[in-house]
């Protein structure tokens, strides 16, 4: 059974959010939610007035959801969207101690799978900022630790800066595991804040452990490169890191943990 169901200019104030004029259709079957192009065709709106376009395809939504979704935005305050979305899975109850909400229990245990596309025009934070992201995925069994995520993301910022990137990540399983080649970078040569050209990584994931095909940031005075794998259920890396463009450049190698990690560091070999 097939119901469509057709929306103009809706909008809504939403955990800190104003979303406005929405337009689309959404197809509701038996095979999930579809909301298709309207225009040409796609969901348009506005999110805190910085325009935005979906295109979306949910199925299996009450069992073990699979979302194919392209995402096209022309801002986003990332600080205010982790908030948001902590609130949303907590149901906006604090947890003890005044943290965050914690996520439901029916959160926790979901497995979803997802791939598509993002582009954001530009992503900013009081620790960090990204101009011109664009990220791809194919991705499975992703649940809120990630230890059993398998498939492949994909992703290429033009310039912006950081300087706190576990402020920034937070408890946020997936942008940290995105992160983590830039805060061990960061971590061990003791860059401190950064201010780059360009950032961009490829990373293969297989039942929780991921490993970084190209993880690279440029930056006027080096460029800075990052391969090997990280376990993200423990936190375990083994990742070897390298410079160019700086004298004499760095390389080491670094195992462990994120938290305590060894490393061996030395002048790189051309």
């Amino acid at each position: 059974h097939v119901q469509k169901l057709k929306f103009d200019g809706m909008g809504v104030s939403l955990y800190g959010f104003e979303l406005s004029d929405f337009s689309g259709t959404a197809t509701l079957d038996d095979r999930g939610i579809r909301l298709p192009n309207v225009h040409i065709p796609r969901i348009s709106g506005k999110v805190d007035g910085a325009p935005l376009e979906i295109d979306l395809t949910v199925s299996d939504y009450l069992a073990a959801p699979k979302i194919d979704v392209d995402v096209v935005l022309e801002g986003l305050d990332l600080e205010k969207a982790l908030a948001a979305k902590a609130a949303f899975l907590g149901g906006g109850a604090p947890a003890a101690g005044g943290g965050e909400p914690a996520a439901a229990p029916a959160v926790k245990s979901l497995t979803v799978d997802a791939k598509r596309s993002l582009k954001i025009k530009r992503l900013f934070h009081p620790n960090a900022e990204a101009r011109d992201l664009e990220a791809r995925w194919d991705l499975s069994d992703i649940t809120l630790d990630l230890k059993k995520i398998s498939g492949e993301a994909k992703f290429r910022i033009a310039g912006g800066r950081f300087d706190d990137l576990p402020k920034v990540v937070r408890r946020e399983a997936a942008l940290k595991a995105m992160a983590l080649p830039f805060m061990l970078l960061s971590k061990i040569l003791k860059l401190g804040k950064i201010e780059f050209t360009e950032a961009a990584g490829l990373y293969r994931f297989k039942d929780g452990v991921m490993t970084i095909e190209d993880s690279r940031v440029t930056t006027s005075k080096g460029d800075y490169f990052v391969s090997g794998s990280i376990n993200l259920g423990d936190e375990t890396v083994d990742v070897r890191m390298r410079s160019e463009r700086l004298f004499p450049p760095v390389a080491a190698v670094v195992t462990g943990t994120f938290e305590n990690p060894k490393t061996k560091a030395g002048i790189a070999v051309p």
